[in-house]
């Protein structure tokens, strides 16, 4: 039986439709009783009369039972499959090529890659991260910290153990400037 809370709404076209999740014995009715000359708008009345929706706005548009008819004559199920439904992995050999490419030319780029492997940027892409478990490497910038750096530190530590208990309530921590001790130009 429908519920208000199985009940959502979305935009489509110019107007809105209800976009009803019907439970794994609605779905298999819609599919057994499906004639094609009948049509959906039959099919609809049909489901009204069995189901018997609670109210107005909990009675499912025509599209949606249109989607639940093509899914299963595409997927041969009425299951909700995961949002890789239909995709096929990557065969071996392939993940393999990627791996060894990238273990030979660790410099390369995903769209040298993939022309030399001659697969798509996303399948490479998602074979590195996904199947392979690879990651990014990103070089930052970092500070130098000299032997006078770090004495300062230790010095500072120092003070700060020396204080009486609430000192660190009168400080002010402010993110506005960086001051650095070798400054180098502005990269992002």
């Amino acid at each position: 039986m429908l519920t208000q809370k199985s009940a959502k709404s979305f935009k489509v076209g110019p107007s809105f439709c209800n976009f009803i999740m019907f439970s794994k014995d609605e779905k298999i009715w819609i599919i057994t009783n499906y004639k094609k000359e009948n049509g959906f708008s039959q099919l609809r009345r049909d489901f009204i009369l069995r189901f018997k929706p609670v109210n107005k706005k909990m009675i499912p548009h025509v599209m949606a039972f249109s989607r639940i008819v093509n899914k299963f004559m595409k997927k041969g199920t009425v299951e909700n499959c995961k949002q890789d439904c239909g995709r096929k992995s990557l065969p071996d050999d392939k993940i393999s090529d990627v791996k060894e490419h990238f273990e030979s030319n660790p410099k390369s780029s995903l769209r040298k890659a993939s022309i030399e492997l001659n697969m798509s940027v996303s399948s490479v892409h998602k074979t590195l991260k996904k199947t392979l478990k690879f990651k990014a490497y990103k070089p930052t910038l970092v500070q130098t910290l000299k032997p006078e750096h770090l004495q300062g530190r230790k010095a500072a530590c120092g003070n700060f153990l020396k204080q009486k208990d609430g000192w660190q309530r009168k400080i002010i921590f402010s993110d506005e400037k960086w001051f650095t001790l070798t400054p180098h130009p502005n990269r992002k």
